[in-house]
């Protein structure tokens, strides 16, 4: 028999096994889950494990088949949701900060923040009303130093 030949009965051997035992990955997937990766991303990932499984089984080890696949589904499933968390990361820190999303809560508590302390600041008398203003910048004008800030009240 040709090397081709042994090589093809072989890979219809794996086909076949891959058929049998695809059963092993929805199983696993419903009982233990993809993390955070879709049940298409956590399946294809388990048919990578099973096929994993298939070319290293020994037999002569003592195991049966489904326990030793299952590790190696699992593995597989994990390794795969650990790197879609990683590029999912990398992603975010490249994001341009131009393309983030404000948080509307904190837009709004930040908006009401600055229109109470203006209320707040425009009850003080007039000179104070003035330190404060200048020294933190409120309204149109930057912050400036206290030694500034003495320049222009003397």
């Amino acid at each position: 028999m040709s090397e081709c030949t042994r090589e093809r009965l072989t890979a219809q051997a794996v086909r076949q096994s891959m058929q049998q035992q695809d059963r092993l990955v929805h199983a696993f997937i419903r009982r233990q889950g993809g993390g955070d990766i879709t049940y298409e991303e956590a399946l294809q990932a388990g048919r990578i494990g099973l096929w994993h499984a298939i070319q290293c089984y020994d037999p002569a080890r003592g195991t049966t088949f489904s326990t030793y696949a299952w590790v190696a589904i699992c593995r597989q499933v994990h390794r795969r949701a650990q790197e879609l968390r990683r590029e999912t990361d990398v992603w975010l820190q490249e994001m341009p900060t131009s393309w983030a999303v404000p948080d509307l809560a904190e837009e709004v508590e930040r908006k009401l923040t600055e229109g109470m302390l203006h209320v707040l600041v425009g009850q003080l008398p007039q000179r104070l009303r003035q330190v404060i203003i200048g020294r933190y910048g409120l309204g149109v004008r930057s912050p400036c130093t206290l030694k500034e800030l003495g320049k222009e009240l003397a």
